[in-house]
């Protein structure tokens, strides 16, 4: 007996998420539709079209990490620089600048938040841009698609790994949209 209430209980839920599913794709409607537009960061708190048509912020220069030093001296990129003042051995320098390296390493900065909304390591959810200046969030599977895209693709990699700033990407992307939602199925870097 409780085994055949189990069974009915199972049958039951998968009846009840059926109708769920179904009810999702009538409110979407039944036919997909492509656009195209550029990737960007969904958590970027000014979502206004100035900032998010800008382009992305490059990363700095003086980003690169102070090389070793010596009592005295400071170098940066293999140049030494000589400092004035009281000299300090080397141990107590590197333990004093730990900090301040630790923020001047290219992988941590590819994990900050670009102000201009461009796509960086952090980012977890995306929005799609549209050239008549919509804004479309994208559902946790067309996020999973643009991530996949993003890692693929060179100018990601090379900003995961902190040898690049963050980029907007122009993406292709097919699906259903609902209200400022975008169910995707299929998306592509590029158009």
């Amino acid at each position: 007996m409780l085994r055949i209430t189990a069974l009915s209980l199972v049958a039951l839920t998968g009846w009840a998420q059926n109708r769920q599913e179904q009810k999702i794709s009538e409110e979407l409607g039944a036919h997909e539709i492509t656009l195209h537009g550029v990737l960007i960061d969904a958590g970027c708190p000014d979502r206004s079209l100035w900032n998010m048509t800008r382009p992305p912020e490059a990363q700095a220069a003086s980003m690169a990490p102070m090389g070793p030093t010596t009592a005295g001296q400071a170098t940066r990129d293999g140049q030494a620089t000589q400092t004035e003042g009281i000299s300090v051995d080397s141990k107590t320098i590197g333990l004093e600048r730990q900090d301040v390296t630790m923020v001047m390493n290219p992988d941590l900065s590819a994990r900050q938040m670009d102000p201009t909304c461009a796509i960086k390591a952090n980012t977890r959810s995306y929005a799609l841009l549209l050239r008549d200046g919509r804004l479309l969030d994208l559902d946790d599977g067309a996020n999973t698609l643009a991530t996949a895209a993003v890692q693929s693709s060179s100018a990601g990699r090379e900003m995961i790994n902190g040898r690049g700033p963050g980029f907007k990407p122009v993406v292709t992307i097919v699906g259903r949209v609902h209200g400022d939602r975008f169910f995707g199925d299929q998306l592509r870097m590029g158009k």
